[in-house]
């Protein structure tokens, strides 16, 4: 369980990612941060239907046969996503080509701009993943009568919210640029989790409003 879908699950992810993250800025000028946020809002829906299914799942055919359906399902939907990928035109003969990218390019070592964002990311993203994993837990321990189904309802409810705040915070970067949607970004995520969790997390109607 650990190697599989800790280990190895993590690992694919983060081949992944980067690369699907990326794709839209190949093509996209104008709208860029659009484009990008409608890719990145896809993985928010991947998250939430499941959620929705998943349960009720478990719950009928067990956790073994649920992962095996689930992976099977994420395998098809991935191996499409990889047909339909198309690879840019290459650049016309009057237009300079891109440098070759390196796989490790030690320059950003000593970049601190690179590590800002390293930073930034590395104690941001503390916060914002802790209420995805640990939300239905603390509704349990909160609520102790609470059904499993109710329990798990705040993390799709999450997962559509922030599909819609990815699209537009791309819309928001179109406008200010890349740098300062970040910043707006996060401290506006920030601000609204520390005063909601301590004002609303109290009962189960305030748990959906910070969800």
């Amino acid at each position: 369980m650990l190697l599989s879908q800790g280990v190895l699950q993590g690992l694919g992810c983060g081949l992944l990612l980067p690369m699907i993250f990326a794709l839209p800025s190949q093509w996209f000028k104008r709208r860029r941060g659009v484009a990008t946020g409608f890719v990145i809002a896809g993985s928010s829906f991947g998250a939430g239907v499941p959620a929705l299914i998943v349960q009720a799942m478990l719950d009928r055919i067990g956790f073994r046969k649920t992962l095996l359906i689930y992976s099977f399902v994420q395998a098809v939907t991935m191996l499409l996503g990889f047909l339909l990928i198309k690879v840019r035109p290459s650049a016309s003969a009057g237009v300079k080509p891109a440098r070759e990218v390196q796989w490790f390019d030690k320059k950003y070592l000593s970049d601190p701009m690179f590590w800002s964002c390293w930073t930034a990311l590395f104690f941001a993203l503390f916060g914002y993943m802790c209420p995805f994993v640990f939300i239905s837990v603390y509704t349990s321990e909160k609520l102790p009568g609470i059904s499993t189904q109710l329990a798990n309802l705040p993390i799709p409810i999450m997962s559509f919210a922030s599909a819609i705040g990815r699209i537009g915070a791309g819309h928001v970067a179109d406008r200010i640029g890349f740098m300062n949607a970040f910043i707006v970004a996060i401290a506006i995520s920030g601000v609204s989790q520390l005063v909601l969790w301590n004002v609303a997390a109290e009962t189960y109607a305030g748990i959906m409003v910070f969800s």
